[in-house]
């Protein structure tokens, strides 16, 4: 049984390594989201004053 400080010591590292993974997976999400923007904004066409999507 873990008691007193050492138990609060634990319980820190393993929110640092939570919040650590939580920004890792954030940033690999932000980057596939902008690579899906970027292709759907790179793959319009002008039809005059409308805007087509290929598709």
């Amino acid at each position: 049984v873990v008691l007193g400080p050492e138990i609060v010591q634990q319980t820190t590292e393993k929110i640092k390594m939570i919040q650590e993974k939580m920004r890792a997976s954030q940033i690999r999400q932000k980057s596939y989201a902008d690579k899906r923007r970027s292709r759907i904004f790179e793959s319009h066409i002008d039809c005059g004053n409308r805007t087509c999507f290929e598709v």
